[in-house]
């Protein structure tokens, strides 16, 4: 008699949403301890990912409530995001430290 072996599936990973205002409400996810994963679409575009989580949901109403936020904070989150995305943008993948550049397979700069 052959044992059954129960095959193991892939870990799903957690539902997300795609965001476009990466202007105002990334750097206010950001600002509020929600992290915005970068990704580049087929066309060059940069786009977030937000897990769809109910504090996401919850932040995205409280943005469209035209909140009170400390603009210096808000401006400086806008900054790092935008950097961020200008790295993407040119094919340049940074960790979340920073440290390391990964570069998306076929958008290598030549003598990599």
């Amino acid at each position: 008699m052959k044992a059954s072996m129960k095959k193991e599936e892939p870990a799903k990973s957690p539902p997300t949403f795609t965001i476009n205002d990466l202007s105002g409400l990334g750097p206010f996810f950001e600002q509020n301890e929600l992290p915005i994963s970068l990704r580049r679409d087929a066309n060059g575009r940069v786009l977030g990912e937000v897990p769809a989580s109910e504090k996401a949901y919850r932040l995205m109403a409280e943005f469209q409530s035209n909140p009170t936020v400390h603009i210096l904070d808000f401006l400086s989150y806008q900054r790092r995001l935008r950097g961020r995305m200008l790295d993407c943008r040119d094919g340049n993948l940074r960790s979340e430290k920073g440290r390391k550049t990964l570069y998306i397979p076929g958008d290598e700069p030549n003598g990599v």
